[in-house]
């Protein structure tokens, strides 16, 4: 119907749509790769449905890799889950259960309960088991930092190059060609001790706060000697 639209993301089999999406193909390849010539771990891969070509393109990946890398892969360790953190959280109980990988990519952050489960068989996150998560662009790194390497899609760069591709495409007089773009995941690897950046300031800090619960966080957490009064 000659309807302006741009595709971000998840593929569609529809050749005459703009398309705009993050390689994750090359992001998971690059990561894979890294492990398996540095230290030759076994690595499992949470990926979402199978039905999803962000995913599909994150497993051709994960396999290249131990192809190129001319180590066998086993299928077990490709685990495809709902994208949320109670399916992962089910997801890699039953798989810990039975193994126990190096290294935990997963395709997306919403797989937080990869976490949990690994606390409950008494595992350290990133001592005994690397977590790797592909997220968005968040802007409170420091507490969002929990993995020692996070991998970011730049939503607000996608949301921009599909405006920027819709606009051309509504303004065009002649007939517009379809535009494919596979945009780069940057690899981001946020400070590993955050309390050990803190205790560095020496600078004095006031706290003006209602006499709430919340109040406790902070009384002899980070200060060596909290001074905190409370009022109202």
């Amino acid at each position: 119907k000659n309807i302006p639209f741009v595709h971000i993301d998840r593929q569609i089999n529809i050749e005459s749509l703009n398309f705009l999406g993050f390689d994750n193909e090359l992001a998971i390849y690059r990561l894979t790769t890294h492990f398996l010539k540095n230290t030759n771990k076994k690595i499992a891969l949470f990926v979402g449905k199978k039905s999803f070509s962000c995913e599909q393109n994150s497993v051709k990946g994960y396999i290249k890799a131990y192809n190129d890398c001319k180590i066998k892969y086993n299928k077990k360790d490709i685990l495809h889950t709902l994208l949320n953190k109670e399916a992962g959280f089910r997801m890699s109980l039953q798989y810990l259960t039975h193994n126990k990988p190096d290294v935990i990519i997963s395709t997306s952050k919403l797989v937080a309960g990869i976490s949990e489960s690994i606390a409950v068989f008494g595992y350290q996150e990133n001592k005994d088991i690397t977590v790797i998560a592909i997220d968005e662009d968040n802007w409170n790194i420091l507490s969002d930092g929990r993995n020692r390497i996070s991998i970011r899609r730049q939503a607000i760069n996608i949301g921009n190059k599909s405006a920027r591709m819709l606009c051309s495409q509504i303004n065009s007089e002649e007939k517009f060609e379809p535009q494919h773009e596979m945009l780069p995941i940057k690899i981001y690897s946020p400070p590993n001790d955050i309390p050990h950046i803190i205790g560095k300031s020496k600078a004095k800090l006031n706290l003006l706060m209602l006499d709430t619960l919340q109040v406790e966080l902070f009384k002899g957490r980070f200060l060596r000697k909290p001074q905190i009064s409370t009022s109202a």
